[in-house]
């Protein structure tokens, strides 16, 4: 009986575990071909040249599966690799390749041929993940043959014949390699809505190409419209993915899903010439309505961020106050729903701190609610705040922007954190708050001059710092931006950023309050209506938050105030004229003359 040694058990243990060979034979040759390859044939561990002169295998190993053909062929221009291993039991796995212009059979069969069409790796250096390839192995041995070529017709065509790709192979198995399956991290968010427009904001698990499909409801038709990069590159580089719908029909129920292509094996890092299934994977039918009914609801709240309040210190404990919001018939009968600034205090993770913390519960409803997203100060604090814009602004378009519902206009203002940026930015990215002041102006300025702003019943302004307010560099700098607003009639001006709940009529020189500190104003009178909403950490006088719902409908705006609880605050309407009255309020919301600037 043979005796079985250590070294022997080690090399069974060996032939099990590896499924590719432990020692490949080697062939190098010269041949010429044009766009046809010339697969020479092997027979017992040797090559039959069409000439009939015969090559017979070196002996080689590789501990890592990585060739350098350039080295062990030269000065030839062909290399076949082949050898054997043997598996325990039938199995399907993957096999990971790098390499230029190649081929590869298992078991007498052509599973992978690439040197004709494909530029192989047109890139360096060569890495297992660049071609996936799902083969099956049958129990005991298996044989596997690869050829590759220095050059082909198609790789001169494109680099040129001196053109310097190493000519190095890479194979290995890829037993834990998971293809793409393409999914939503994160349920989608419908943002900037309008009458003829709306964007569809979502991130993927990983990076893919993505889409929007809608359709009128009731028709039959989808369309779509691709995340596109310059209007014309399907982006598959990036998790995020936003997109707008253009040219729709206002006042219009629509469906729409989103549209993930699923990639190739390996991805997208593939060759070119090289052809690429991708298969359509939809999420759930969901419905929008569109903007321009002549009735129009919509809800206000702002300053979320967590803090030394009481009540308000955890994601936990705002997720509570969120989710007794969403149970208000005000916010249910919205149209759509303003965060007016300051969802979160520093953005350190936009996904993290934004969608999982907060988006996430307000999105798995089949009837989606859209978004108008106010950009506030703290939107420019933290580490990930330069991204912002990626997620919630349209490519092409500004974080201020106007739309419209009817004859009502709503105007949308960005007043970043114009105090701790700059270059000696510590909190958040550098600023560049003069371009910022500068290019909003003369926006607003072209803006009072238009029809839309002219011919409105009613203009709305959502920024999330008041004008009214002496607070200092940031009010400083709305003021900068603002003026042409302030000289023409706006019906309600609707701040937050003080954390408290103060309202003001134009012409009137009384605020309403729910507690005894009052600020110092720029105006004896005030140029608006206006009010602020209330945030934690700001007055010390309960309610953390409040709420606005605006109804408007025919001539009349109406407004009302509310608690977390549903409790009216205040209430009021104001007409065309700018003219405004009081319904009702609480009985602490009290009356304070103002103090001048």
């Amino acid at each position: 009986m043979k005796k079985i040694t250590i070294v022997t058990i080690m090399a069974i243990i060996t032939s099990f575990a590896y499924a590719l060979p432990v020692e490949w034979n080697f062939f190098s040759y010269d041949i010429k071909e044009d766009k046809t390859p010339v697969t020479v044939p092997l027979t017992d561990n040797k090559l039959i040249m069409p000439d009939g002169k015969k090559i017979y295998a070196k002996k080689i190993k590789s501990t890592n599966n990585c060739f350098d053909f350039e080295k062990l062929a030269k000065p030839h221009n062909h290399a076949v690799l082949s050898g054997s291993f043997n598996c325990e039991k039938a199995r399907k796995t993957y096999l990971g390749i790098g390499g230029l212009a190649f081929a590869v059979e298992l078991n007498g069969k052509m599973i992978y041929d690439f040197r004709r069409r494909g530029l192989g790796n047109d890139y360096n250096p060569v890495s297992v993940n660049d071609h996936i390839i799902p083969v099956t192995l049958k129990k005991g041995e298996n044989k596997i043959v690869i050829r590759s070529c220095r050059t082909n017709w198609l790789l001169d065509y494109c680099y040129g014949a001196e053109r310097k790709i190493d000519w190095n192979f890479v194979i290995a198995e890829l037993k834990d390699y998971k293809p793409v399956k393409p999914a939503l991290a994160h349920p989608e968010l419908l943002l900037r809505p309008a009458e003829t427009e709306i964007t569809v904001s979502f991130i993927t698990e990983t990076p893919v190409h993505a889409g929007v499909d809608y359709r009128v409801k009731g028709t039959s038709k989808w369309l779509r419209q691709w995340d596109l990069a310059d209007e014309v590159v399907l982006r598959d580089t990036e998790k995020n993915h936003i997109v707008r719908l253009e040219n729709l029909k206002a006042d219009t129920i629509y469906e729409y899903r989103i549209v993930l292509l699923e990639p190739p094996l390996g991805g997208e890092k593939r060759s070119l010439w090289q052809k690429r299934e991708h298969k359509e994977i939809f999420t759930p039918v969901k419905t929008f309505k569109t903007l321009g009914s002549r009735e129009l609801n919509f809800f206000t709240f702002a300053d979320t961020q967590l803090s030394i309040s009481g009540t308000l210190r955890t994601v936990a404990d705002r997720e509570k106050y969120m989710q007794k919001m969403r149970n208000l018939p005000e916010f249910k009968k919205s149209d759509f729903i303003v965060i007016n600034g300051d969802l979160t205090s520093y953005f350190h993770d936009v996904e993290k701190d934004l969608f999982t913390y907060f988006f996430d519960s307000f999105g798995v409803q089949k009837d989606t609610k859209p978004w108008v997203y106010v950009r506030g100060n703290h939107e420019l604090d933290g580490l990930a705040a330069s991204v912002w814009h990626k997620y919630f602004v349209p490519e092409g378009k500004k974080s201020y922007y106007s739309f419209k519902n009817g004859d009502t206009l709503f105007i949308v203002l960005a007043c970043g954190d114009t105090v701790k940026g700059k270059l000696n930015a510590h909190i958040g990215p550098i600023i560049d708050t003069a371009s910022m002041i500068s290019k909003q102006r003369q926006w607003l300025e072209s803006l009072v001059e238009s029809d839309d702003f002219k011919n409105a019943k009613f203009r709305i302004v959502l920024s999330h710092i008041s004008p009214q307010i002496n607070e200092g560099p940031m009010t400083s700098d709305l003021h900068k931006i603002a003026v042409p607003l302030l000289k023409q009639n706006i019906h309600l001006w609707i701040g937050a950023h003080c954390h408290r709940y103060w309202r003001m009529f134009k012409n009137s020189n009384i605020l309403h309050s729910v507690e005894t500190h009052t600020p110092k104003f720029f105006y004896e009178k005030a140029k608006c209506n206006w009010l602020t909403l209330d945030g934690p950490k700001g007055n010390q006088n309960p309610p953390d938050l409040s709420y606005l719902h605006v109804k408007i409908s025919g001539d009349k705006l109406f407004a009302k105030v509310i608690d977390p609880d549903g409790k009216l605050i205040d209430s009021f309407t104001i007409s065309p004229d700018g003219t405004a009255a009081e319904l009702k309020h609480a009985d602490n919301l009290k009356q304070f003359k103002l103090q001048k600037k």
